[in-house]
């Protein structure tokens, strides 16, 4: 398990060319979770843990069991199956017990420390449970909604107990599973005295210590392993489904122009133009209805134009704008208007002498209007054009 650091720096760069992104926690870099079991996962759970778990504490107890039993004086105090002082299927419950609780500590420290260095992958395809009793023993909270907080072995007696606890439980199936057969095997390789079986010094005790220890770290270490990286994804997974609460993109650009646009719709200083509230009992009724209407009126727009402004402003115009037919030439204009009043003078000038001839009793003339006024008007009209 030393060697775990070296494995997380040869695998980095390795993680980086399959492409794994990584997500910042604090001052740390955790990758994101796997959705299936890639093949670095398999080669971190049964090549660095599986084999790697067998060797170190077969290795380990096998030293222990040559210093144990190689200086015994057989001959006062044999090596027996069952029976004290030198007992080897109480060494054996010994042993399973003992190395389950170190190993979870150990795995814990390595498992957390190559997490977070990016050595290695969550394994995020495995569903978190939903018992609240199994949530509670796979140290989750036991509302299913809550958020997964993360696991520190160590930060208080409290937490450091519970993980203790925990691994006692680990420990009691692996006891439940491999104490037996070790008896079994025992009962095969020892000499039967007395009701019990008897070994020698050297090398019966040492074997068998040594490949419980190796069996059992081969079964425990990749599953202790497993469930850290599991943990790990339902961590990390619970702080991204946090973010479905967070606002949505584009409501933080939206909002703003929403109200923005409901203020526009109230000159500025029409709160202010409306005053304070007159004092209950200072004034009568029809003070308070006429300081109402005041404040609705200081409301409205003050002007149609700027009305009609904040209603192009709020709404746009959906249809187009009515184009408007070319005027003709102000010269133009000019002269038609000066040869209708010309005509117009010639018309009152012929019309004067009929008038003042009936006055005076004579019979209208039939004689055509003199050409004088229309010739008039004509040169007036000639004289205006270019």
């Amino acid at each position: 398990m030393f060697w775990r650091k070296k494995d997380a720096a040869a695998h980095e760069a390795d993680a980086q060319e399959q492409g794994e992104q990584a997500e910042h926690h604090g001052e740390h870099e955790q990758l994101e979770p796997s959705t299936r079991l890639t093949g670095h996962q398999f080669f971190y759970l049964f090549v660095l843990d599986g084999i790697g778990g067998m060797i170190l504490p077969a290795a380990i107890n096998f030293a222990i069991a040559y210093g144990m039993y190689k200086s015994q004086n057989i001959e006062r105090h044999p090596i027996r199956l069952f029976q004290l002082p030198n007992t080897l299927a109480g060494d054996a419950a010994v042993t399973i017990f003992v190395q389950t609780v170190i190993t979870w500590m150990i795995e814990a420290l390595l498992v957390s420390h190559d997490l977070a260095a990016g050595g290695v992958r969550p394994i995020g395809f495995v569903p978190s449970p939903r018992n609240a009793w199994v949530r509670r023993l796979l140290l989750l909270p036991a509302d299913g909604t809550a958020k997964v907080a993360g696991a520190r072995p160590f930060s208080s007696f409290a937490a450091f107990v519970g993980q203790v606890v925990r691994s006692l439980l680990l420990g009691a199936a692996s006891f439940l599973l491999l104490w037996p057969i070790s008896i079994g095997i025992l009962t095969a390789v020892g000499t039967r005295r007395g009701g019990d079986w008897e070994f020698g010094r050297k090398w019966a005790p040492q074997v068998f210590k040594a490949i419980l220890a190796g069996v059992l770290g081969l079964l425990t270490t990749p599953l202790m392993a497993a469930f850290w990286l599991v943990r790990a994804a339902w961590e990390s997974r619970d702080e991204g489904g946090g973010s479905a609460m967070a606002q949505p993109p584009g409501q933080s650009v939206v909002a703003p122009r929403l109200q923005s646009a409901a203020g526009a719709e109230l000159p500025a200083g029409a709160d202010s133009a409306a005053g304070p509230e007159p004092p209950v009992g200072s004034e009568s009724a029809e003070s308070a209805a006429e300081a109402e209407s005041a404040a609705e009126s200081a409301a409205e727009p003050e002007t149609p134009a700027e009305s009609a402004t904040i209603e192009h402003a709020t709404n746009p115009p959906t249809e187009p704008a009515t184009v408007a037919p070319p005027s003709r030439p102000i010269r133009e204009q000019t002269i038609e208007e000066a040869s209708e009043a010309s005509i117009d003078a010639a018309m009152e000038q012929t019309r004067e002498p009929a008038l003042e001839a009936a006055r005076h009793g004579d019979a209208p003339s039939c004689a055509p209007p003199s050409p004088k006024p229309l010739a008039a008007a004509a040169e007036t009209e000639r004289q205006l054009e270019p």
